[in-house]
């Protein structure tokens, strides 16, 4: 063990450690005030909020990594549906992210930092802006705009300003893996007590069920699907596997035994948490995510190896998934003789449609499309041209790239290409550079998030852009890694020192 390692590893403990604090504070929080509290309670809870506010201002980038926790485990947006607490609170979570970089540029006078992707976002900004004013609905497609500033670009910008060290990287990401353990851990004690009317204080909220046999002639066997924290089944699916790169990242990086352990336990609760979704196109978009990281030799062959592990135990843990992804097949029926296609699954056939209708969208609206969140007005008007299912309600593009295509045209398309490879260019630049000055840490770190990043377009492929805030949080992080993996910290991290580095 290196000194570089032992030094890495005392940091890590303690940004863990603090970290893990302040998100505990903010859970006792929420559960005080979303509770039928007497006196001694709201007491309880005044004291709790003024020493983490206390924490918060001795040390700012406490609240980036209480905010990027609550951002990504969505407990905000659960404490206001389930437990009556005001619908101001997700949007206060994301304001809190204005602390640190207050702080940062105001009172230390750092420099704003302008990011790779930076300039490429400026652009789409603009094409979605003049998007919506030519729209059909303009006051309608605005309010799309206006989310996407909002939850997009200036989550962006926050994050990818405020992470300036190394040091609060990492602790950004053992707080993802935090968020994997809650997020993957409370739906997977809900499957194995069998207590399928519960939702956990809404952490482990249900979706659609599906068949997975019959127990003898009579009684049908179904499965629920997990939705998790975030209330759709799919997205949960899709965000719970982005955690799995981050985490073995963390694990690669840890050189002592419980740290390792701790990062394997949080990549397998990735795993369990992607699989209680029992997503189809998740499932497709992980092999192709894995295979396109593969060939760019982003992840190693002990990587590919937890991988393997840890989806056969999901497997084992869950047979009920290889039932789930064997009506895949389903599809072959498109290609036989007319009127087979009513065979197929019910759901694939309206993906599919809503996928073809975003391509005719894009086919009448070339330069800048129908407008920002505008197909769910052309889809049903769409489906009755294609002819796979009829649509009875307004739907999405359920497709990354098509629904960029469908609502911003070429143009905004060009502009959202640019802004990804500007992305990937700089963080496999740096991960190069780490690699050749044997930089282990600055490589992981910047691989790990390039691999989440190719998760999430390829599961992309079959989801459309929603839940933007993810995506964005993600393209921060990206981006201030990026800045950080071999030219060293941008500033100084304002976070504790439990103890004293070496």
């Amino acid at each position: 063990m290196n000194e570089a390692q032992k030094c890495n590893d005392s940091k890590t403990r303690s940004t863990w450690l603090w970290g893990t604090a302040s998100l505990s504070i903010t859970f006792l929080i929420v559960f005080f005030t979303a509770t039928q509290t007497s006196v001694a309670f709201w007491a309880a809870a005044v004291v709790i909020f003024g020493v983490a506010a206390v924490l918060m201002l001795k040390w700012p980038d406490l609240t980036t990594i209480i905010a990027i926790g609550l951002i990504y485990s969505n407990v905000s947006v659960v404490a206001v549906r389930f437990h009556g607490l005001p619908s101001i609170l997700p949007a206060a979570t994301l304001g809190i992210l204005a602390w640190p970089f207050i702080y940062r540029l105001v009172i230390q006078k750092e420099n704003l930092l302008i990011p790779p992707a930076a300039p490429y976002l400026l652009c789409f900004i603009f094409i979605q802006f003049t998007s919506a004013i030519l729209s059909k609905d303009p006051r309608y497609s605005f309010g799309s705009f206006m989310s996407f500033l909002l939850e997009g670009a200036v989550v962006y910008a926050l994050v990818s300003n405020i992470v300036r060290t190394r040091r609060l990287v990492i602790a950004c990401f053992w707080m993802l893996a935090l968020c994997a353990v809650l997020m993957g851990g409370i739906p997977m004690l809900k499957q194995l007590s069998g207590n399928a009317d519960s939702i956990y204080g809404g952490f482990a909220q249900a979706g659609s069920d599906f068949n997975t046999g019959t127990e003898g002639q009579q009684r049908v066997i179904s499965q629920q699907r997990a939705t998790g924290s975030i209330g759709e089944q799919n997205r949960y699916g899709q965000f719970m596997i982005l955690l799995a790169p981050i985490t073995l990242s963390l694990l690669s990086i840890s050189s002592k035994t419980r740290l390792k352990c701790c990062a394997l336990v949080a990549s397998l609760f990735s795993l369990v948490g992607f699989a209680l979704a029992f997503s189809r196109g998740a499932a497709v978009g992980l092999v192709l995510g894995i295979g396109v990281a593969t060939l760019l030799n982003l992840l190693s062959r002990k990587q590919l190896k937890w991988f393997a592990i840890g989806g056969i135990v999901v497997l084992l843990l869950l047979p009920q998934y290889l039932d789930r992804l064997s009506s895949i097949t389903n599809l072959t029926t498109l290609s036989s003789p007319q009127g087979a296609s009513s065979q197929t699954d019910g759901a694939i056939r309206g993906r599919l449609t809503e996928m073809a209708g975003a391509a005719l969208a894009f086919r009448d609206h070339p330069i800048l499309g129908v407008g920002p969140g505008m197909f769910v007005k052309y889809s049903q008007q769409y489906s009755q041209v294609i002819g796979l299912r009829s649509l009875g309600s307004e739907r999405e593009a359920h497709s990354l790239p098509l629904d960029i295509m469908a609502e911003t045209g070429i143009l905004g398309s060009i502009c959202f290409t640019a802004m990804l490879l500007a992305v990937f260019t700089a963080l496999t630049s740096k991960r190069r550079i780490a690699l050749k000055q044997k930089d282990t840490v600055g490589a992981a770190l910047a691989g790990g998030i390039t691999v989440a990043l190719i998760l999430y377009l390829t599961t992309g492929l079959f989801l459309h852009l929603s839940y933007i805030r993810y995506f964005w949080l993600l393209i921060g992080l990206a981006d201030a890694i990026s800045m950080l993996t071999a030219d060293g910290d941008r500033g100084d991290d304002f976070l504790p020192r439990l103890q004293q580095d070496s």
